[in-house]
């Protein structure tokens, strides 16, 4: 294992980019330099850590991160996107095990763009995990993202599963999975809390119904917005643990799934047809929030169909 660090911009598969004028290897620790712009066109596996305090142009290759690793320790399979960091590209980042983390602060933000994805393979990974804590990072890339714990056997092994996002932008991609169906387990750690979302169709927590669920999902002070007109649907279909939704700011959501706790919370809505929870939603608690819907059927209860309501103000045009 050596420390490599970019000397200059160019291509990843040439030595004169790297300070020990040797291409790196994944079981190095690597790092790209401030101002450096490293261009990685064959596909690559890290084992130990990529830090990406530049730039980092993914071109149409594919980052795997953690292949082989059992999650035994944080210090292996590490993607860690620093302060003023960008990934660009049309590739993809594929965490098998390890950890996808930021050093960004809230006055020099991360940014994933181009068409880059985060991308999970298409088999489970027995006691792989991967741990995702993200915050200050700009997802203006224009494909899903699909951000998974991956792991199998969650029974082996110290390493955590965790879905943590705090003061992110997602302003591109139209579908976001945070959990994977088959990929997420009970024991993960999903909190999203104070992340604007712009322009996207369906933001999904935690997979689909058939997964079992122990701890509860927090989806908190987040945005929700989308400048086309077309509703935003808000997914969690779950059998246990509740999707927390305090501070929630709404223009043309859906909620589909239970169960779902909102409060301190305000929707726009246009009208009856694009009702806040959508048809067979039940078991969801809206506390102390504010209800406006675009459309003399305001008051119509099928708005909040399937809920349990206290300290409500629903109002709208009058006829």
């Amino acid at each position: 294992m050596a420390t490599i660090i970019s000397k200059q911009s160019g291509p990843w598969s040439s030595a004169s980019s790297w300070n020990e004028g040797k291409i790196p290897s994944g079981t190095d620790e690597i790092t790209i330099a401030t101002g450096h712009t490293i261009k990685l066109v064959n596909d690559f596996s890290v084992a130990k850590s990529l830090t990406v305090n530049g730039s980092l142009d993914l071109d149409n290759a594919t980052l795997a991160i953690g292949v082989g690793l059992k999650s035994s320790s944080y210090s292996d399979g590490v993607l860690t996107l620093g302060a003023g960091a960008s990934i660009t590209g049309q590739g993809k980042i594929s965490p098998v095990c390890g950890r996808i983390c930021s050093a960004a602060t809230s006055d020099n933000w991360a940014s994933v763009g181009g068409a880059v994805q985060f991308y999970t393979p298409g088999t489970q990974v027995a006691a792989g995990k991967v741990n995702f804590e993200l915050a200050y990072v700009s997802f203006t890339s224009s494909v899903d993202q699909i951000f998974s714990t991956q792991g199998n056997d969650w029974s082996s092994g110290s390493f955590p599963q965790t879905l943590i996002f705090s003061h992110c932008v997602f302003n591109g991609p139209k579908n976001i999975d945070f959990g994977q169906s088959g990929y997420t387990r009970g024991e993960t750690e999903i909190d999203i809390q104070y992340c604007d979302f712009r322009n996207c169709m369906q933001v999904k927590i935690a997979g689909i119904q058939s997964d079992r669920v122990d701890e509860a999902r927090n989806l908190k002070y987040c945005t929700f917005y989308n400048s086309d007109g077309t509703p935003c649907l808000i997914s969690y279909l779950r059998f246990m643990g509740s999707l927390d939704m305090t501070g929630t700011v709404g223009v043309r959501v859906k909620i589909q799934g239970n169960p779902v706790d909102i409060a301190d919370s305000f929707f726009l809505n246009d009208n009856i047809s694009n009702p806040l929870l959508a048809p067979g939603a039940n078991a969801n608690t809206i506390a102390d929030s504010y209800f406006y819907t675009l459309a003399a059927e305001a008051y119509n209860p099928k708005l909040l169909t399937g809920a349990s309501l206290k300290n409500i103000v629903h109002e709208g045009p009058r006829n």
